[in-house]
């Protein structure tokens, strides 16, 4: 009796071990599919996919884990569940972002930035990241029992033969479908086959991957005679996430950037400029402004330590006799800006260590980076092209909660768009101080001021940044206010401006005559005339675009 009842007992064990395992299948099958709906929540054609992802990835795991299990030791079981929950955790936050996907290469850049990154809070954690432990708890009460599982598969090590085969010749025939790796559409390949056949495709690809500058094109060759009889200076202020919205939005009847807003009425105004933010993040902007070129897929141009720039308008200021320097409040190694900047033969980069000043918070805050400015300026003697890259209105956009006091938005939800209008609403003051200081003693000077990108975390709430999805891509816009020494007015209200304009209008602002290659405009020749924007590879109409972030929903 003692015997049979072991035996019944020891029987239930096995089967509920067995029973634990098929619903960890489930669940690990369940959260990677839920992976492909947070990627495709934008596509309304998900669903059939959705059921192809969760029978492929449940045959995948089936075949995967009962390798796995073959092991005695449960070590390489909970290796394999941190790297797929690791695997899926940075490609969702690097999508969430982006609205882009991860390439192989890109692993190995972020490893430089991660200690910085982790350090400031660079990035926000949402809610839907958690699903990477959905089956957390069957993780833990398997490894509890892992033996007796172990067991049960050694005990049918035939039938489970037969299924990894299966599952691994399921898994050949269907990725042996896949009809075009040549396609460079990412999206279509990850909603079709999954993110692991963007990676076969991107080792398909590995020797183009490791010579990127293949990759870099320009536009066509272009002469600028600028309209403008003498020389002029040239001031460039890069202001982090300055959403192209955020200059007319108001909270109780008050602009939350009086001072900006101001200026849009008084200035050359652009309400939508597309940034070309990709790979490099915040340095892909720069790049991309100083050099009229589009940012790389996957991987950051600032980066590349052969790349000499040769399109760089800062080298054709310098042979027409301008002192060139640029000013970052954050240390210089990062993302490689002290040695870019130098090889975009900058005369001087001042990072937050030469400048020497305190960090507070993350770098050093915007108005003391102007200060500085003002000191450096005071002994140029010559036409002078100076880069600012402000600091303190980076995500989580906490930063200024360290110098900057304020309760005026204490009752606006969520936080982070809380935050966000408070940070904005400090570097609109230390704008103010700097730039009307600085026009009263440099009257000969165009001011270019922008955005680099929008506040990309900002995702709930009623203020919604300049996004939107078109063609599975995704198109963020920002503010550019050019100020000129005779104090023109025009607002452009039918067409987008693009970072690829940017240089071509610098060099017709200093004036003489220059050759760069470009498919930007001369925003300075207003209105705009040419309907065409160059976008990742594809031309978009300008009017178009204009009408689609016009419609996004404002603040109220």
């Amino acid at each position: 009796m003692n015997r049979v009842s072991t035996r019944s007992l020891k029987a239930v064990f096995l089967n509920s071990s067995l029973t634990l395992f098929i619903i960890f299948l489930f669940l690990n099958s369940l959260k990677v599919t839920l992976f492909y709906y947070f990627i495709l929540e934008h596509d309304e054609s998900i669903y059939l996919p959705l059921l192809i992802h969760f029978v492929t990835t449940f045959v995948i795991a089936s075949t995967f884990f009962l390798i796995i299990f073959r092991s005695s030791k449960p070590y390489f079981f909970l290796i394999a569940y941190i790297l797929q929950a690791a695997f899926l955790f940075v490609n969702e936050i690097y999508f969430y972002y982006f609205y882009d996907f991860i390439h192989l290469n890109y692993y190995f850049l972020i490893t430089n930035e991660l200690y910085r990154i982790l350090n400031h809070l660079e990035f926000v954690i949402d809610k839907k990241f958690l699903m990477v432990f959905l089956d957390l708890p069957l993780l833990i009460l398997l490894i509890y029992s892992y033996t007796s599982v172990h067991s049960l598969i050694i005990r049918n090590s035939f039938r489970c033969r037969v299924v990894i085969l299966s599952g691994i010749l399921i898994t050949v025939i269907f990725y042996s479908m896949y009809p075009a790796l040549t396609r460079d559409d990412d999206y279509t390949v990850v909603k079709d086959y999954g993110i692991l056949t963007h990676y076969f495709f991107d080792l398909a690809k590995i020797k183009k991957e490791l010579h990127p500058l293949s990759e870099i094109s320009y536009g066509n060759k272009v002469v600028i005679h600028s309209p403008n009889s003498h020389r002029a200076n040239v001031l460039m202020i890069q202001v982090e996430s300055l959403d192209a919205n955020i200059i007319n939005t108001t909270y109780r009847g008050r602009y939350i950037t009086p001072f900006l807003h101001d200026l849009s009425q008084k200035s050359i105004y652009y309400p939508y400029a597309l940034s070309y933010r990709r790979a490099g993040g915040t340095s892909d902007c720069e790049v991309a402004v100083l050099n009229s070129l589009e940012s790389l897929e996957n991987y950051p141009i600032m980066k590349l330590e052969s790349y000499s720039y040769p399109n760089c308008i800062v080298e054709k200021l310098n042979k027409q006799g301008y002192r060139t320097i640029a000013f970052h409040g954050n240390a210089g190694r990062y993302w490689n800006r002290n040695k870019a900047y130098k090889q975009m033969n900058f005369d001087e980069f001042y990072d937050r260590r030469r400048m020497g000043l305190k960090v507070v918070g993350w770098g050093a805050p915007d108005k003391d980076v102007f200060e500085y400015v003002k000191n450096t300026l005071s002994s140029e003697n010559k036409n002078f092209f100076y880069y600012i890259i402000t600091m303190s209105s980076h995500e989580p956009f906490t930063l200024v909660k360290q110098y900057y006091i304020i309760n005026t938005f204490d009752d606006v939800e969520p936080a982070l768009t809380r935050n966000y209008f408070s940070s904005i609403q400090y570097v609109d003051n230390t704008l103010r101080d700097f730039i009307t200081t600085f026009r009263k003693k440099y009257k000969n000077t165009f001011i270019f001021i922008y955005g680099d990108h929008t506040p990309y975390v900002i995702d709930e709430g009623d203020y919604k940044r300049t996004f939107f999805i078109l063609d599975h891509r995704g198109f963020e816009f920002v503010p550019l206010i050019i100020l000129t020494p005779d104090n023109r007015i025009y607002r452009e209200e039918h067409r987008v401006a693009g970072y690829l304009d940017f240089a071509p209008t610098v060099l017709s602002a200093a004036g003489g005559s220059f050759e760069i290659r470009t498919s930007g405009l001369d925003l300075l020749r207003t209105p705009i005339t040419d309907d065409n924007i160059k976008f990742r590879g594809q031309s978009y109409d300008r009017k178009l675009l204009f009408k689609q972030a016009e419609n996004i929903p404002k603040y109220h």
